[in-house]
């Protein structure tokens, strides 16, 4: 399936969850805020959020620096 992950549209298999989503690309869970269709998805709920084709992800960590 298609998705959009920080503006770049990806191939992604297997996956149905944003959970399965981030784990897939080795994403710190620790480190991050996720939005799904622009909207904030809490990390207590990634592993029921599903992922469709085209969704847009933005994925955002914090950055060193100021």
């Amino acid at each position: 399936m298609q998705i959009i992950i920080n503006g770049e549209v990806r191939l992604i298999d297997q996956v149905q969850t944003l959970g399965q989503l981030l784990d897939c690309l080795e994403q710190d869970l620790d480190y991050c805020a996720v939005a799904l269709n622009e909207a904030f998805v809490p990390k207590a709920r990634y592993d029921s959020t599903p992922v469709k084709e085209m969704d847009s992800i933005e994925i955002v960590a914090p950055q060193a620096g100021g």
